[in-house]
């Protein structure tokens, strides 16, 4: 997953194990496993709001308007363990609470982490994800490498 390289790269998974007290080892797990339905959440919150780059565009307008790129800037800072930003990206690209529980237990299961640590995780990396999003979106001319990322990273 190309992302996956690039929270790598970038500090994102070492800010995420950072936040939840474990070793980055164990944050890109979960990571690997929250992350395709992250991006297919995604796909799926673009495409509600019209056809192509017409609901790509309104998603990353919903994005920044809950905090842009210092969503992922504030985790990497240090200062991101507050999850609230991170729960309504979820609410906007999962959907309610159950649908983030049923994504945590299927995750748990597939990956031997516990439900607590990636309940956890899941708010801080959808602040970082959707910063990522926004940060990269900035000054680009065109949104085709957000609908490659979600068609080809989120399955």
């Amino acid at each position: 997953m190309a992302i996956l390289t690039t929270l790598q790269r970038s500090g994102g998974i070492d800010a995420l194990a950072r936040d939840l007290g474990r070793v980055p080892a164990d944050a890109a797990l979960g990571v690997s496993c929250l992350l395709p339905a992250m991006l297919s959440g995604m796909r799926r919150a673009a495409a509600e709001r019209g056809a192509g780059l017409t609901g790509l565009q309104s998603l990353i307008e919903s994005l920044e308007a809950l905090g842009g790129g210092q969503l992922a800037a504030g985790l990497l800072a240090s200062d991101g363990a507050d999850p609230a930003a991170g729960y309504a990206v979820l609410r906007l690209i999962i959907g309610d609470d159950d649908r983030c529980r049923e994504l945590v237990h299927a995750c748990a299961a597939t990956s031997g982490r516990s439900t607590d640590e990636l309940g956890r995780m899941l708010p801080l990396l959808a602040k970082l994800v959707a910063g990522y999003v926004c940060a990269r979106n900035a000054g680009q001319a065109t949104l085709d490498w957000l609908a490659e990322m979600i068609e080809t990273d989120g399955d």
